[in-house]
């Protein structure tokens, strides 16, 4: 999964740490990480959790923030999904 930093917040002075979490249809946390670092002008995780459809929920130290609704198929690895973090 790619989290892409949008214009104004790339470079040294944007965010360096992301946390993520996966929760399920009734609201517990299945999966988290808590302090991703920045990878360029991205943050990039790998997220483990069962087949299944869940909410994403992620954020940067600095405000920005990305969620949606995120469904994991059963079968091969899919190609990373790609993310634009926003200003709440």
């Amino acid at each position: 999964m790619h989290f892409d930093l949008p214009e104004g917040a790339r470079g040294p002075g944007g965010p360096q740490r992301l946390w993520c979490e996966l929760r399920d249809a009734a609201g517990a946390r299945v999966w988290m990480n808590g302090s991703a670092p920045r990878d360029g002008d991205r943050f990039a995780l790998r997220i483990s959790a069962r087949p299944g459809s869940y909410r994403l929920s992620a954020g940067t130290e600095s405000g920005l923030r990305a969620e949606g609704d995120f469904v994991i198929a059963e079968g091969p690895e899919a190609a990373p999904l790609e993310l634009v973090l926003r200003r709440e």
